[in-house]
């Protein structure tokens, strides 16, 4: 089962979302998720669950060749490209080379570090990067796959395979408008999920379903969190979203990403929970 999270708006906060909905998701269901970026060198994902510390501005720090060339191949995505074509991706290989967030449940798959200079180049990783997706399909129950608003050949085909794409968007904005005019070419179902939410807004989650006929089935929403965005920045998103939804607590934040997470894992077929 594959869940493409994407926009066609930046900072719509669509890596915030499918971060939340991928903890919210283990902590309801008893399945195994895997959770990867649909950029190469992207890495806000991954730091979201596994903290890390960043050289001043938040740049990567530069290597020489020679030290370049060791890291790279040495875990994580870069690893896994380097298998050829040939080569079997087995379920122990993979998981090697990705970060555990759950025992057994959640993993995350780090973004590459290696700097490639040309569209051919890239081109060459984008299919070997669907090759390890359509792998991760096989070995876990569902994969999260963050899109961003990125537009390139990895992103596109990702949408068009999806089981479920989860279009991101801001609440005052009109993505849902726009989507029914443009009919962006995808294949599975779609759910439309409003970030950074207010209810108090003129276009709340129910007066969008009005103004658009939605059926509230395929409508969320996840709130603005200041503690969770904190939390996000040191790699702490899974602990803080499981201590909420643990304390069951009924504020709106624990209520819409719940209801949220439901909704999606119903459009996936998920139906037995954990309680």
């Amino acid at each position: 089962m594959k869940i493409a999270f994407w926009s066609e708006q930046e900072k719509a906060g669509t890596t915030f979302n499918m971060a939340a909905v991928a903890c919210a998701a283990v902590m309801l269901y008893p399945i195994s998720v895997a959770v990867l970026a649909g950029g190469y060198e992207d890495d806000d994902l991954e730091n979201r669950f596994c903290y890390s510390e960043k050289t001043e501005g938040n740049r990567k720090p530069q290597m020489l060749a020679a030290e370049e060339c060791e890291y790279f191949v040495a875990t994580g995505l870069d690893f896994l490209l380097r298998q050829s074509d040939n080569e079997e991706l087995t379920e122990q290989m993979i998981k090697q080379n990705m970060k555990q967030v759950v025992p057994e449940r959640l993993y995350c798959l780090p973004g590459g570090k290696r700097q490639y200079a040309g569209w051919w180049d890239k081109e060459e990783v984008f299919g070997k990067m669907e090759r390890i997706e359509q792998k991760l399909e096989n070995y876990f129950d569902v994969v999260f796959i963050d899109c961003g608003c990125r537009r390139d050949d990895f992103t596109r085909r990702m949408l068009e395979q999806a089981d479920i794409c989860v279009l991101n968007m801001h609440q005052e904005e009109e993505l849902i408008d726009h989507y029914y005019r443009s009919r962006i070419r995808l294949r599975g179902k779609v759910f439309f999920l409003v970030g950074n939410y207010f209810r108090e807004s003129v276009y709340s989650r129910a007066n969008l379903e009005k103004i658009y006929r939605l059926d509230e089935k395929i409508l969320g929403a996840i709130p603005y969190n200041v503690h969770l965005q904190a939390a996000g920045l040191t790699g702490k998103t899974q602990g803080y979203v499981k201590s909420r939804l643990q304390q069951g607590c009924g504020l709106e934040f624990e209520q819409e990403l719940t209801r949220s997470t439901r909704l999606i894992m119903q459009l996936a077929g998920v139906e037995t929970e954990n309680c």
